[in-house]
């Protein structure tokens, strides 16, 4: 019988919504190793696949040539909240390139943190392009293409020397050949891959223990430093407030997470050397904390004292704007 996972919402006490959950759970070996729904339900990958469009940025040498630490490698893995700590890491990144932000091809957007974007406009001052969410992804293939001495206008573009690079270290990522996958165009203007969430699962598996998935040296060196970038430095991944941080920071980066668009959420968990991938059918982005803590408490992922912890924060999602709690949210689990 299949597993399955629902994320519900009630609103006093009536079912107000119901968000179907695929999930799909692979050994860094490969293995197919438990499944929720569909583990071969296909979806982007969307910002997903952050970490790994980041992977040639070190193996052409970028952390020599640019004095990359970790907070560098979290942010260019980023979805970041537009902070004043985000931006000016950016900002760093691009001057050792010897570009101004206005090479970035991210259009100006208003910070994800609506405190970040109240301070700017309290200010009197523009939304900018590093202020983007993506910024620090698009600043990594900037630091690509000098990497690899191409042009770096147009360096979004599907047929640009960066972007058939980035697609190759994607293929490396989850032993599929490059040719085969589907690109679109992600929010920010630059390639999302479309692929099963159990593909997804087999890269964030060898992220979290990339010696036990038999990669070149040079790949599995990569990979370390990205999962040790994300753990030591988990807010420049994604801020304050949000659950990737807090979920890396409440079990000290055995679990390093990243979220994409459309109900997609990652997670590599080393201690098991595991690695597992979600997808809220809908898209729903409220479903999304709630079925990565179900999923990753069922494995023995988190105590029942972060469950609980990080659990109570996502209720305020059902609270109204008095602070008054006016629902709740059933994770509801067949084995």
């Amino acid at each position: 019988m299949e597993k399955s996972l629902e994320i519900n919402f009630l609103r006093g006490e009536k079912l107000e919504s119901v968000h179907r959950i695929h999930g799909a759970l692979c050994s860094a070996e490969g293995q197919l190793m438990d499944s929720w729904g569909d583990p071969h339900y296909e979806s982007y990958w969307r910002s997903g696949a952050k970490p790994f469009q980041i992977v040639p940025v070190l193996l052409r040498g970028g952390r020599e040539k640019f004095s990359l630490k970790a907070e560098d490698i979290a942010v260019m893995s980023s979805s970041h909240n537009g902070e004043l700590r985000h931006v000016e890491r950016v900002l760093s990144l691009l001057k050792r390139a010897g570009v101004d932000e206005n090479m970035l091809e991210c259009n100006p957007a208003h910070p994800l943190l609506l405190e970040a974007a109240f301070e700017v406009a309290r200010k009197g001052e523009a939304f900018r392009k590093v202020h983007h969410c993506c910024s620090g992804k698009h600043t990594g293939m900037i630091l690509l293409a000098q990497l690899m001495e191409v042009e770096e206008a147009s360096y979004r573009k599907s047929g640009h020397p960066v972007q058939v690079e980035i697609k190759n270290a994607i293929a490396r990522s989850i032993d599929f050949p490059s040719d085969y996958i589907e690109i679109g165009i992600d929010g920010c203007g630059v390639p999302v891959f479309w692929m099963s969430i159990s593909s997804m699962a087999r890269a964030y598996a060898k992220l979290a223990a990339p010696e036990k998935a038999y990669l070149a040296e040079d790949l599995t060196e990569a990979l370390n430093e990205i999962r040790e970038a994300m753990k030591k430095a988990p807010f420049f991944v994604a801020g304050s407030n949000r659950f990737e941080t807090e979920l890396m920071e409440a079990t000290n980066g055995e679990i390093v997470a990243k979220f994409g668009n459309e109900g997609i959420f990652c997670m590599a968990h080393s201690k098991s050397a595991e690695g597992l991938v979600l997808k809220v059918e809908d898209g729903s982005f409220q479903a999304m904390a709630p079925a990565a803590l179900a999923l990753a408490r069922q494995l023995g992922w988190i105590s029942e004292e972060i469950y609980g912890s990080l659990w109570e924060r996502e209720l305020k999602a059902l609270k109204n704007h008095w602070g008054e709690q006016v629902g709740g949210i059933q994770a509801i689990l067949s084995i």
